[in-house]
């Protein structure tokens, strides 16, 4: 995979999101009884990322400041930005 980096916001302040970790596994199609467990039964995305300030520089004071909002937010641009680059 490549890395990926593209702009966010953590508690409104502008940063870039760098994923290093990406792993997307698709909603069950076939028999329920027969899916290996209930997270590949409804499917799930595992990523890794940095906070990154706008020069691109780690910035681990604005990470710490991460809500669970932003945590969601910011995974659902992952995976609009890694669709985007026909990686699912």
């Amino acid at each position: 995979m490549s890395v990926i980096t593209f702009d966010s916001r953590i508690q409104g302040i502008p940063c870039q999101i760098e994923v290093t970790s990406y792993n997307y596994t698709p909603p069950w199609r076939g028999n329920p009884h027969e899916c290996p467990s209930d997270l590949d039964y409804y499917g799930y995305i595992e990523a890794e990322y940095i906070v990154l300030d706008r020069k691109g520089y780690e910035a681990s004071w604005l990470a710490e400041k991460i809500t669970d909002e932003d945590d969601e937010r910011i995974y659902e641009e992952i995976k609009e930005e890694m669709s985007s680059d026909s990686l699912i």
